[in-house]
């Protein structure tokens, strides 16, 4: 919960979401980076998508939502 308190303090300045040495991410996890990204101005990116997230993200066809940098491994 402090996290949703402070989530505009925490992510003022952010341009990207590295989520380069991320394990694991659920649906819950997805469905927070996509209402952190589109509740932010401007958008934050998200890089260093590994296989696991890049199912995910086809899985639940949220390519075409979710903005990633070029460095991700999405392309």
């Amino acid at each position: 919960m402090s996290f949703w308190k402070e989530r505009d303090i925490l992510l003022e300045g952010k341009k990207c979401f590295d989520l380069s040495r991320l394990e694991r991410l659920d649906s819950a996890g997805l469905a927070m980076l996509v209402y952190l990204q589109h509740s932010s101005y401007p958008r934050i990116a998200v890089a260093g998508v590994n296989q696991h997230v890049k199912m995910l993200i086809e899985l639940y066809n949220l390519h075409d939502i979710l903005i990633t940098e070029s460095t991700s491994v999405m392309s």
